[in-house]
């Protein structure tokens, strides 16, 4: 007999890290969202397909504290390091939405995370030129 065996829950292994995703963790799940950019504290720019420019949020959350915890529970989950004498990391999450932390002194102004989602959209050429996409050409 065949069992049906659901999918495993990527985050499983990094619970906590999930937890703490939380204040983004609407933009990680959104089809829509293509990337997440945290500049500095509070603020994220987030692209979603078929906008032309990113939406600016302003999240109280995302502070200096956050950044640093989700960048070392980023580097542990990925056996790597991530600290002042070694600022920058790059990984992808358990779920492969790939990652790149920045933390002082790299990024002094409290630190800066870039989520690109991987996103499969399947556009013909005429929603290519919809968007705009051949206007300068």
């Amino acid at each position: 007999m065949n069992a049906v065996h659901p999918l495993p829950d990527p985050w499983a292994r990094a619970p906590v890290l999930r937890a703490h995703l939380e204040p983004i963790w609407a933009y990680l799940t959104e089809d829509a969202v293509s990337e997440i950019a945290i500049n500095r504290p509070g603020e994220l720019f987030i692209e979603r397909l078929g906008a032309k420019e990113m939406e600016h949020v302003v999240k109280r959350e995302v502070t200096p504290g956050w950044i640093r915890h989700i960048s070392t529970g980023v580097a542990s989950a990925t056996n790597q390091v991530i600290n002042e004498e070694k600022p920058v990391l790059s990984a992808a999450l358990p779920s492969g939405e790939r990652i790149q932390c920045i933390l002082p002194p790299a990024a002094p102004e409290g630190g800066a995370i870039s989520i690109r989602k991987q996103v499969i959209m399947d556009m013909s050429l005429a929603a290519y030129k919809d968007l705009g996409a051949f206007e300068d050409t």
